[in-house]
């Protein structure tokens, strides 16, 4: 059981890493290319959890090509929450900023809630022997079939216009030579920054502790 755990805890320490690098992707190229990404690495790593061979077949690899499975989930979230976050922030109306970024984050949480009653279905039809024995499977597949359609979703949208004319004054601005950096505008905000980030733990440890 703490194995299994172990194993679920590798993508948390795979998230600041999937953070860093998809918010520079995307501050770069753009929101979209972003969660393009996110959603391709995060249906690959789930999918393919679902088709990994067991110990008995291929010994210590199956466990370790879990991890890595694993790791890309953990990368993609890292950056799936810096790029979702920034995409509905610049496309929301100035006065609803709030309210969409709430909607958004709540399914962060309705999301593990579906996947429980799909289980718990699949489960109940098939009975527990075969569940065990290949019926786990399933919902990784099904999974992989969802990310396939977000990247299709995806694939029409368009790059908010706020980020676009941030975009262009910070290559105007790049051009004059009087650039500052996206860090030292950040800097700038830490009292706000530091206060997000101790609001922070409450509520993770509050969710995981459910989903646990």
């Amino acid at each position: 059981m703490l194995s299994t755990f172990a194993v679920y805890a590798v993508s948390f320490v795979a998230r600041p890493f999937g953070g860093f690098l998809f918010g520079y992707i995307g501050d770069k190229y753009g929101r979209l290319s972003v969660l393009t990404w996110t959603v391709v690495l995060m249906g690959g790593g789930t999918m393919l959890v679902g088709l990994l061979p067991g110990f008995e077949t291929i010994g210590v690899l199956a466990p370790i090509l879990l991890v890595v499975c694993r790791l890309l989930q953990g990368l993609s979230l890292g950056g799936e929450t810096t790029g979702v976050e920034s995409y509905i922030t610049e496309s929301a109306p100035a006065d609803k900023r709030a309210s969409w970024m709430t909607i958004a984050m709540s399914f962060v949480y309705w999301a593990p809630a579906l996947v429980a009653f799909v289980i718990l279905g699949i489960r109940s039809a098939m009975g527990d022997v075969a569940f065990t024995e290949w019926g786990w499977r399933i919902p990784f597949l099904i999974g992989g079939l969802v990310a396939l359609i977000g990247y299709l979703l995806r694939r029409n949208l368009d790059d908010p216009d706020e980020f676009t004319e941030a975009a262009e004054q910070q290559r105007i601005a790049a051009t004059e030579h009087t650039n500052v950096t996206s860090l030292g505008r950040s800097l700038s905000t830490r009292r706000s920054m530091l206060l997000v980030l101790l609001l922070q733990p409450p509520m993770a440890l509050g969710a995981y502790l459910l989903t646990g």
